[in-house]
């Protein structure tokens, strides 16, 4: 009888400390995530800004960051805080921001998620400065850098100081400085 009270005191036990080895937090888990993180990531880079010249030697397009960190695996960068500045033409500017951003060298793409906005600024002959204009919001925004192009299939607002669309999806083309508004669309207009 003692003896069945021992095993099944032994086993109660062995049991206990194996739920514990699996079920509770170690240090050794997350330096193990860690170091994982730091094999797929062959460098990264601090208050990153990249600037795009064309053959005239004229600054076409800028990319700034808090943090870039290229993954091997995907052979792809992850931005934090990305801020994008397409100077396309002599007379109007777009600047892209959000809180997280993928670029993609290969494919010539950047993705922008989490509270992506898209701000125009309009440059004319009455005023030289650029004077904030139009601005999108959207949770996520595909930009095709070799189309000059981006788009999104999420909810979409777009604000002036006399107007607010919503819709739903939008695509720019950045050259023709066109926006295509998908389904769903709304319009407020404020005097």
């Amino acid at each position: 009888m003692n003896r069945i009270k021992l095993n099944r005191w032994l086993i109660s036990s062995l049991v206990l400390i194996m739920l514990a080895l699996v079920f509770l937090p170690s240090d050794k888990q997350g330096t193990q995530i860690e170091q994982l993180n730091e094999v797929e990531a062959d460098y990264f880079m601090v208050a990153v800004e990249m600037k795009q010249f064309d053959a005239d030697g004229k600054l076409t397009n800028q990319l700034m960051s808090d943090k870039l960190e290229h993954l091997i695996k995907n052979d792809v960068s992850v931005l934090t805080n990305p801020l994008i500045v397409f100077n396309q033409s002599s007379d109007s500017e777009w600047e892209l921001s959000s809180k997280s951003g993928m670029l993609s060298e290969k494919n010539q793409v950047i993705e922008l998620e989490q509270s992506v906005k898209m701000v125009n600024f309009n440059q004319t002959n009455e005023t030289p400065s650029l004077q904030r204009g139009t601005t999108i919001a959207t949770d996520s925004l595909l930009i095709n850098l070799k189309e000059n192009t981006a788009s999104t299939k999420k909810f979409v607002t777009i604000s002036d100081s006399n107007f607010r669309t919503k819709s739903k999806g939008l695509s720019v083309n950045f050259d023709d400085q066109i926006i295509n508004l998908e389904s769903n669309v709304t319009t407020e207009i404020f005097q």
